[in-house]
C-alpha cells in the first residue's frame, strides 16, 4: 500500500469536510441498529442489513473510489471488496438469511464491546493520542468505525451467517497491520476484535449447524 499516514490524514480531513454533518447522520443509524437488534421486530433485520449495504456503498464510491482516482491505487481494491459486501448483504437480506437479535451469550457481549468500541471508544483513542477533527475517524462513512461495528453487528445474529460475509469485515482486521504499521494506533484493537469476531462467528455458527443437525436426528 502506497500511502503514509500525512496522506491518509489529508484525505480523511477533505473527506470529512466536505460530508459534514452527515457523519452525525451515520451515528444515528448505527445505534439504531444496535437498538433493532436488542427490539427485534417484523422489518427490524430488513433495516439493519439496508443501512449495512448503504454504508459499504457510500465508503466505496464516496471515499475509496475518489482516493483511488487521487493516486492510491489500492483504494480500487477496496471499492471492489467494498461493492461485492454490499451486493451480497442484498442478496443474504432478500433470502432472509440474516437475524440479528441480542440473546445473552458471550458471543452476543462481546459483540456489544465490539459495537460500542467502534462507535464510541475509537474515536477517543484517536483524540488521546492526538488527532483533531477534521482528521479524526469517528464515524462509519469511514471503513474502519464500519468494519467494527459490523462485525459487532454480526455477533448479534442468531442464527448461522453465510460465511463470505464476514470475510470483509474479517479482512479489514488484517489491513489493520498495516494501518497500525503506519501510524494509526487506533487500528490496535480493530485487529483483535475483527479476527476474533470472524473466529467466535464461524465457530458458533459451526456449533448451531451441528446442533441442528443433531435435533433433526433425533
Amino acid at each position: 500500500m502506497e500511502i503514509t499516514l500525512d496522506q491518509l490524514m489529508t484525505a480523511v480531513s477533505q473527506y470529512n469536510e466536505a460530508i459534514w454533518p452527515f457523519q452525525f447522520v451515520a451515528l444515528a443509524l448505527s445505534f439504531l441498529g444496535v437498538y433493532l437488534a436488542f427490539r427485534k421486530n417484523k422489518t427490524s433485520d430488513r433495516i439493519i442489513v439496508g443501512m449495512m449495504i448503504f454504508f459499504y456503498l457510500w465508503n466505496a464510491l464516496l471515499f475509496w473510489l475518489p482516493a483511488a482516482r487521487q493516486g492510491f491505487t489500492t483504494g480500487y481494491v477496496f471499492v471492489v471488496i467494498f461493492l461485492f459486501e454490499a451486493a451480497y448483504l442484498l442478496y443474504a437480506g432478500l433470502k432472509e438469511r440474516l437475524s440479528f437479535n441480542f440473546k445473552s451469550s458471550v458471543t452476543a457481549i462481546i459483540g456489544v464491546v465490539v459495537i460500542a468500541y467502534g462507535l464510541i471508544i475509537y474515536p477517543i483513542v484517536g483524540v488521546l493520542i492526538g488527532r483533531e477533527y477534521p482528521a479524526l475517524i469517528f464515524s462509519p462513512f469511514l471503513s474502519c468505525p464500519l468494519n467494527i461495528w459490523v462485525m459487532g453487528m454480526f455477533l448479534l445474529t442468531d442464527k448461522p451467517l453465510p460465511r463470505c460475509l464476514v470475510v470483509v469485515p474479517f479482512v479489514w482486521g488484517l489491513v489493520g497491520f498495516f494501518m497500525v504499521a503506519i501510524g494509526l494506533y487506533e487500528d490496535i484493537v480493530l485487529i483483535l476484535m475483527n479476527i476474533l469476531g470472524a473466529i467466535l462467528i464461524w465457530s458458533r455458527d459451526l456449533r448451531m449447524i451441528r446442533e441442528e443437525k443433531q435435533g433433526n436426528t433425533v
